[in-house]
């Protein structure tokens, strides 16, 4: 009888469901009361975000682990609110120019705090009404060509960064290959992963050392972020397919938690033997946790806050709202295209950065920023708006986690859950890859439709 007792989220889900939901929006208004709400604004929103994932996960769904609405929200509190509110007020070097720790408690935090609770109702509406249990549905064995892609897409990339070292000019077709082989090594994964239930032990092996060699090739040409998004897409993707206990799910998150900050020193310390010279090799594990995991997003939040301040009152023109439109148009298509990475010149503008001292250096605004320089607080209101639906759109497709929608979903989640994206190149992003994946995952889905048929 005790076996069979029933959790009061399993009895009552609906209510549970509204609980969260309360809890979500009272942090979202708490945060701009300011002073002492907004730490209770910051908890709030961790609490409502760990409420609906324990809802999930004793309901047997964990539709959450490959929900693009649920884990934007949870970048963005546990990035730009939780962290900042433990370790935000703690450099880990001497900055002697400026203190961005005015960030912590600011008009900034609790804005992004609003946006992502608005982002988790959106989210917990969405979900609580159509999910299946994990591991719904039949997986039909991935063709082997399918183990190769990653390792080719990614070997390729490797050899053409290697053969323009110290090049005037660059090996052709270099550019675009680096650009889209992300997106092809995180759909192959993720359909490799999806088949593996359908394979032997040795093939699921064989998937674990792919997944390894086809990021290392990414790893060796300088990408960092989006290998870490990677990796954390396919783990939650992974995690979503098996039937875990709730105990052994937070074995797993606590495990995870130690490779991704393990991964971490070694993007950064293989970062540094690739590219030597930069002179900081010697830097201690905790100095790069503090810079990669809080001081790099307590600067962007207070570049937000500049923006907050300078663009915030400024009223909506009409005829600049759709400045997002110029990122979808192809560059073959308009050679003239303005470049839409912007940090440098956000850098200067809302960082009190001194362009001869710039560098490299290259600023964020988050994905909220630049709404607000277009269009003032209503521009946020509107494209904020317009991002949360186009996502609850997607995650329509997120319902059967066996379905191939659903590993498209998971694939494309490292462009679609980076808090730290300009808001046109999310949206430029996040079109692009979704239809380079598209001419992989098309074909995948006719070859298990006529092995259904026939």
């Amino acid at each position: 009888m005790i076996a069979n007792a029933k959790t009061p989220a399993q009895r009552h889900p609906e209510l549970a469901s509204w609980m969260v939901i309360v809890l979500a929006l009272a942090a979202a208004a708490a945060g701009f009361a300011g002073g002492f709400f907004i730490d209770l604004a910051r908890v709030g929103a961790a609490m409502a975000l760990i409420a609906q994932a324990v809802v999930e996960i004793f309901t047997g769904r964990k539709r959450f682990l490959t929900s693009p609405l649920f884990l934007l929200s949870t970048m963005g509190v546990l990035l730009y609110s939780v962290v900042q509110g433990l370790w935000g007020r703690q450099s880990p070097w001497q900055t002697k120019e400026f203190d961005f720790t005015g960030y912590v408690g600011s008009q900034a935090e609790a804005t992004i705090v609003a946006f992502c609770m608005v982002a988790l109702v959106s989210y917990v509406l969405m979900a609580h009404r159509s999910a299946l249990p994990g591991g719904t549905g039949e997986r039909a064995a991935a063709p082997w060509p399918l183990f190769l892609l990653p390792l080719v897409a990614s070997a390729l990339t490797a050899l053409t960064f290697y053969l323009n070292v110290g090049q005037p000019q660059p090996v052709p077709f270099s550019g675009p290959l680096r650009a889209v082989a992300p997106a092809l090594i995180s759909l192959s994964l993720c359909l490799l992963i999806r088949s593996a239930g359908a394979r032997q032990i040795g093939d699921k092996l064989a998937v674990l050392l792919v997944t390894l060699l086809a990021l290392a090739g990414l790893v060796y040409v300088g990408e960092g972020k989006i290998v870490m998004f990677i990796l954390l897409a396919i783990s939650l993707y992974a995690v979503r397919l098996m039937e875990f206990s709730a105990t052994r799910l937070v074995l797993i998150a606590l495990a995870g938690a130690l490779i991704m900050l393990a991964t971490v020193q070694v993007l950064q310390q293989t970062r540094w033997k690739v590219r030597p010279g930069t002179g900081q090799a010697d830097t201690t594990y905790s100095q790069i946790f503090l810079k990669k995991g809080v001081w790099r997003q307590t600067e962007t939040g207070h570049c937000l806050g500049a923006v907050l301040k300078a663009h915030g009152d400024q009223p909506l023109q009409i005829s600049r709202q759709l400045f997002w439109l110029k990122g979808l148009v192809p560059r073959l298509l308009w050679p003239e295209k303005p470049n839409l990475s912007l940090g440098q010149e956000y850098a200067v503008k809302y960082c009190a950065k001194a362009p001869q001292f710039l560098g490299q250096h290259s600023a964020s605004i988050t994905l909220l920023g630049q709404p607000v320089i277009m269009g003032g607080l209503i521009g946020l209101i509107i494209h904020g708006g317009l991002l949360i639906l186009a996502l609850a759109g997607i995650e329509r497709l997120n319902r059967n986690p066996t379905a191939l929608s659903t590993a498209f979903v998971a694939a494309l989640l490292p462009w679609l859950i980076d808090f730290d994206q300009d808001f046109a190149l999310y949206v430029a992003n996040a079109v692009k890859f979704a239809l380079v994946m598209a001419a992989l995952l098309i074909p995948m889905a006719l070859i298990e439709r006529s092995a259904k048929t026939g």
